[in-house]
């Protein structure tokens, strides 16, 4: 445990002790009107059995906003944290800390003022820091220390921090364990820290990077696809789980970078891997990406049957089909859809153009339903978004929701943002559907988060 007798030096120091068990006080400490406010509302907290997803954002504000002049608030907030005891205001028990109550103080520090929630981070770990060296300098640092820290930095929720993170986490940290939870909880806070993780993870070890892995999937943003790849390529024991977070998280809104990574994936179908190759398997399909319908069918043949299945599995997620297990069907379907390609598509390319607007929307229609070259076929509808016939706009946003083409994008910004009626409508379903954002047919708010998840 970290002395708590350094962080607070009076009476305060008596009544938290070392955080085994009841607690026994010798006197009743005298406590500032903030850290009063503090046990007050993390017991009130406790007396109305709040869940999870009822935090009390009145309580959470007033002592975020206590904290800016009365920084010791947080210095037994971080107490509380290693401890996992609520102290009394008025002498009674200890109180064992819930769920609850760490989520609030964890909220606490990320809503308070950063330099002052920083500054008691800062002061709070070179104490446990101190502590460590004084027993053994060669000794890691205290766990319970190191957990607060952990949490807490995670609330934060700065990229600068990332290699601390890792640097402070056990060097088993347990699936769920606080720097899984922390490093989650930055990663969804700050994007910037996907690209701090990727100069960082290195220097861990293989089970802090696997948990790096199940933290960048639990936060389910396809900026992490980048570090994804980097993993795969340096470490062949951690494929099979960067693979498995790629299938969780699906693909990005960064064309090229999606099928630079759907291009090595198809390089790790080996069937003499079958660990590797089952999850990149299922890794293209969640991709949606073409490069991988042909080998992908190849692995229908193989005698492994989780290979036969998760190549299935990829084939029907990423074309749409319900096909069988039996290659020869998909083999059939593949080759139709070269052929039509070769002898169909010009004829319905030169009917997007005719002057009748019925034909330009049968034409969509049509193109709509193939699911091989789609970026070939987007690039012909495009133009369309900004035909003289609303019917013709709003088939052609169909089109591309169907195609599911993500460079479309951009082009049905615009349409969104720039019409009333249902071609606009037709363009916003169409973002919804492409991007995966469930947002309202806000210029603004599509335009901020377009712009992120582009960062």
């Amino acid at each position: 445990m970290v002395l708590v007798a350094v962080l607070w030096g009076g009476a305060p120091t008596g009544a938290l002790g070392q955080g085994q068990g009841p607690l026994v006080e010798e006197e009743l400490p005298t406590w500032t009107a903030g850290e009063q406010a503090l046990i007050e509302g993390l017991r009130q907290v406790r007396a109305e059995a709040l869940d999870l997803d009822e935090l009390p954002a009145e309580l959470i504000a007033d002592l975020a906003g206590r904290a800016a002049a009365e920084p010791e608030l947080l210095d037994l907030a971080l107490v509380v944290l290693e401890t996992e005891a609520v102290p009394s205001a008025t002498g009674s028990a200890d109180q064992r800390m819930s769920q609850v109550q760490e989520a609030v103080i964890l909220e606490v520090f990320a809503s308070a003022r950063r330099s002052t929630a920083v500054a008691a981070r800062d002061r709070y770990l070179a104490q446990v820091r101190k502590n460590a060296w004084l027993q053994d300098p060669e000794a890691p640092l205290d766990p319970d220390g190191a957990r607060t820290a952990l949490l807490v930095t995670g609330a934060l929720g700065r990229p600068q921090d990332v290699a601390l993170m890792i640097s402070l986490a056990p060097e088993e940290p347990g699936r769920g364990g606080p720097f899984e939870r922390a490093l989650t909880r930055s990663l969804r806070s700050d994007p910037e820290c996907f690209e701090r993780l990727r100069g960082a993870w290195l220097g861990g070890g293989d089970e802090i990077a696997a948990t790096c892995i199940d933290a960048v999937g639990a936060a389910g943003d396809s900026r992490a696809l980048v570090f994804l790849e980097d993993v795969m390529r340096w470490s062949e024991l951690l494929r099979p789980n960067a693979a498995a977070a790629v299938q969780a998280i699906g693909r990005g809104l960064d064309a090229d970078r999606n099928e630079s990574l759907a291009l090595y994936l198809v390089d790790l179908l080996d069937p003499s891997q079958p660990q590797v190759c089952r999850a990149a398997a299922q890794a293209l399909g969640s991709l949606g990406d073409e490069h991988g319908y042909a080998p992908l069918i190849d692995l229908l043949d193989e005698e492994d049957p989780r290979l036969r299945e998760g190549a299935l599995w990829a084939l029907r997620r990423a074309t749409g089909l319900g096909l069988g297990a039996q290659s020869h069907p998909w083999r059939i379907w593949l080759a139709d859809e070269r052929s039509w390609h070769a002898e169909r598509a010009g004829a319905l390319y030169t009917q997007l153009k005719a002057e009748n607007p019925a034909a330009r929307v049968g034409a969509l229609s049509l193109l709509a339903q193939q699911r091989t070259g789609r970026a070939a076929i987007a690039e012909r509808i495009l133009p369309l978004l900004v035909d003289p016939e609303t019917a013709v706009v709003t088939a052609a946003c169909r089109a591309l929701a169907r195609l599911d083409h993500v460079e479309a994008v951009g082009a049905l910004f615009d349409t969104m943002d720039e019409r009333e009626d249902e071609a606009g409508t037709a363009a916003w379903q169409a973002l919804v559907q492409i991007t995966g954002l469930n947002l309202p047919a806000d210029a603004t708010l599509w335009r901020t988060a377009l712009a992120t998840r582009a960062a």
